[in-house]
């Protein structure tokens, strides 16, 4: 948890809440979507082409921040670390999304913006396209050509193409 101290400390459970309280509101009041996501949703609804969400995030923040982005309103599935038992790069969660979607994982586009995502992606079966200009990828992150996005709108095109 950080401050130097054991999770049998006293207090850590009251500094762990306190810090997961601090990040929400960070979250809520400074998080965002990036300019042109809701474009690839609008086109994924008129296209009748399902998506969900899989995160690493716990449920209380995933649902904090779908409930204040609008653009999420159509999202089918949402799967957050309180639902699994491992994390990615483990294709758990992205199993569990394309089983709540009614869909064979091979049907699936999985988009990621960190090395742990794109490898859950592979290792679940689904195809895979890297968002470069997200949390963490560059093109030169992974030992992999992985096709992917600079921008949001650009995948608009790649999920088209895949």
């Amino acid at each position: 948890m950080g401050f130097q101290i054991e999770r049998s400390h006293k207090d850590c459970k009251k500094l762990r809440e306190e810090l997961l309280n601090e990040y929400e509101r960070n979250l809520l009041a400074y998080g965002g979507v990036f300019d042109g996501v809701s474009d690839i949703l609008e086109s994924l609804k008129l296209s009748n082409i399902p998506y969900g969400i899989v995160t690493n995030k716990p449920l209380r923040f995933a649902k904090s921040i779908i409930k204040k982005e609008i653009v999420f309103e159509d999202c089918k599935a949402l799967i957050c670390s309180d639902h699994l038992t491992n994390m990615k790069p483990d294709p758990e969660g992205i199993l569990k999304g394309c089983k709540e979607l009614g869909i064979h994982p091979a049907e699936c586009v999985y988009v990621g913006d960190h090395i742990n995502d794109l490898e859950a992606g592979i290792n679940a079966g689904t195809k895979i396209l890297a968002c470069y200009y997200g949390y963490s990828l560059n093109q030169g992150s992974h030992a992999r050509h992985i096709m992917g996005a600079n921008q949001p709108r650009d995948l608009i095109k790649l999920i088209a193409s895949l």
